[in-house]
């Protein structure tokens, strides 16, 4: 059976944290407002932001987006990764520890 969503974001949590990356879980999902019964979106938040965000030691801006082995970005996510990426973000989709391991080895940072 494959690692829920939630479970492959700790994991890359504690790699990062014990490589000294500054990160935490960034809660994308809406707000409850009892009023409709629903989850209603932020105005002022971004979609597609991944779901672990941090400072590298370099500096440089991490955004993480998690996925299970069959999960596909969305639309939003792929289009936040490209953009942080033109800035020198370092921004990936990962399904596991080695995703996020090859991804810093590729943006030039040795963990």
């Amino acid at each position: 059976m494959a690692k829920a969503e939630n479970k492959i974001q700790l994991e890359i949590i504690k790699w990062l944290k014990a490589h000294d990356v500054f990160c935490w879980r960034n809660n994308g999902m809406g707000v409850f407002d009892p009023k409709i019964g629903t989850y209603r979106s932020n105005p002022y938040s971004m979609r597609g932001v991944g779901d672990i965000i941090g400072v590298l030691p370099d500096g440089r801006f991490l955004s993480c987006e998690v996925k299970t082995p069959k999960g596909k970005p969305s639309a939003d996510q792929v289009l936040f990764i490209k953009r942080c990426s033109r800035l020198n973000g370092v921004c990936f989709v990962a399904r596991s520890i080695k995703d996020t391991e090859k991804a810093l080895r590729d943006a030039g940072l040795d963990l």
